[in-house]
């Protein structure tokens, strides 16, 4: 009796929770409408040409106060690039300049040190500061380019 429960009733519970996770996950056979929707509202990423002269504005180094693992106060300094798509453009980013380092700013307060060591993670970041940039500069998106991490540095 207990080899019947376990060799046909579990592999059939299993099987069965996991068809409901995939069809309730939207992949298999799911809402078509709610794929649709996840994607999008998934942000739409840029894929930035190799430019022969690409025009950067460098912002003034961030210094940041980040916890570590011990709740410790390290000091992170870090180097941003805002790529524009032409030369006038750098004078529209110079004017709101504070506006694109207190969003910077803020985002990255709320980053502990152990978040900020792997470069899948400081990948991530990068996306989300540009993101930020993007929805600073909507009215004019197809001004902003990219944003660039240049450098971090951790003392």
């Amino acid at each position: 009796m207990k080899k019947t429960l376990l060799f046909v009733l579990l592999p059939l519970m299993l099987l069965g929770g996991g068809g409901a996770g995939l069809f309730f996950s939207g992949m298999l056979g799911g809402d078509e409408e709610a794929v649709e929707e996840q994607v999008e509202e998934t942000p739409k990423r840029r894929v930035r040409e190799l430019r022969e002269n690409p025009i950067y504005f460098e912002l003034a180094d961030l210094v940041l106060s980040v916890r570590d693992d011990q709740d410790r106060r390290r000091f992170m300094i870090m180097k941003v690039a805002v790529e524009v798509d032409k030369e006038p453009d750098v004078e529209k980013i110079k004017i709101r300049s504070d506006e694109v380092r207190d969003r910077i700013l803020v985002l990255m307060s709320r980053q502990e040190m152990e978040t900020l060591n792997t470069p899948e993670r400081i990948y991530q970041l990068r996306e989300a500061v540009e993101d930020s940039v993007f929805d600073l500069f909507a009215e004019e998106e197809e001004m902003i380019l990219g944003v660039d991490i240049r450098s971090v540095r951790v003392q």
